[in-house]
């Protein structure tokens, strides 16, 4: 019954914040062990259906992933993950698109302990007025919070488009 547009994205984001951390329990539930989870199916699911909410007629949005294989994380990791993961595949996908092919990349390299992620769009790039520290925006402060979470520090920069990147440790 809501009308303002404000509002109903506001709704939306909730509702796919609520949905990334459903898909670990999910995952978890398909398993024979509760703790791990495979980061790798968790990534294709939740990418798979930010893209179908985000897509348009004649605007497909196409992520492409390159995971390592076999990469589990323990539930303590895959949640403040996931909600990152979340909020940088839907602010891409919101502010930065351009119209016609808009693309995603999340890359999530594993160097034994160490993962690194990396989402790239083809977007417009980060303004240089943005404040990546967290400032005002709920969106900005949770991938702030989440990263230092994770345990890392995240880096914005610009390349063909807004590039995020952040290591850390899996625990």
């Amino acid at each position: 019954s809501i009308k303002d547009e404000e509002s109903i994205e506001a709704f939306r984001e909730s509702r796919n914040r609520i949905h990334s951390i459903a898909l670990i329990h999910e995952n978890l539930y398909r398993r024979d062990n509760l703790s791990l989870i495979n980061i790798g199916d968790y990534v294709r699911h939740m990418s798979s259906a930010l893209a179908g909410l985000y897509s348009k007629k004649g605007r497909e949005v196409v992520i492409r992933q390159e995971i390592s294989s076999g990469l589990m994380f323990r539930i303590d990791t895959a949640i403040p993950f996931g909600l990152l993961l979340n909020e940088l595949l839907t602010n891409a996908m919101k502010y930065a698109m351009p119209e016609g092919n808009p693309e995603i990349k999340v890359s999530l390299a594993s160097d034994g302990d160490s993962v690194t992620l990396t989402v790239r769009d083809n977007g417009k790039g980060i303004p240089p007025e943005a404040d990546t520290t967290g400032g005002k925006s709920i969106g900005m402060n949770l991938i702030s919070n989440l990263s230092r979470q994770l345990g890392g520090k995240p880096e914005f920069r610009n390349d063909g488009g807004a590039v995020f990147t952040l290591s850390f440790n899996i625990r």
